[in-house]
């Protein structure tokens, strides 16, 4: 495995996260699993399914009030899945990148992120 595997683990019949599982390091050291994102059914009962992912700009979920999500829209979730995969192999990681005018992208700003 060259880069990140994404799964997605279902929480009830409704929603779950998605997981992506980091290669090993060497052949002593399991992966990392980082939880990136989470998946919501949005279609009501008795109509067709649609579920949409929203990706989490860090793992573990932790966002920031000036932070955004995307969202990805599938009928089901394995459709999802091959769709975040695919980002995934074609773009790298969507977690951990820095958002602009963060202090990663910005230098001026100071660690907190807010201007003076």
């Amino acid at each position: 495995m060259t880069g990140p595997q994404i799964r997605i683990g279902h929480v009830g019949d409704r929603s779950g996260f998605i997981v992506a599982t980091m290669p090993r390091e060497d052949q002593y050291r399991m992966g990392l699993r980082l939880v990136v994102g989470d998946i919501y059914r949005i279609s009501p009962d008795g109509q067709p399914e649609k579920w949409r992912a929203w990706l989490w700009p860090e793992a573990g979920g932790d966002l920031k009030v000036t932070q955004h999500c995307d969202a990805i829209d599938a009928k089901v979730p394995d459709e999802l899945r091959k769709r975040l995969q695919g980002r995934t192999d074609r773009d790298g990681p969507w977690w951990g990148r820095a958002e602009p005018g963060s202090p990663a992208t910005d230098p001026a700003l100071p660690e907190g992120g807010e201007a003076a």
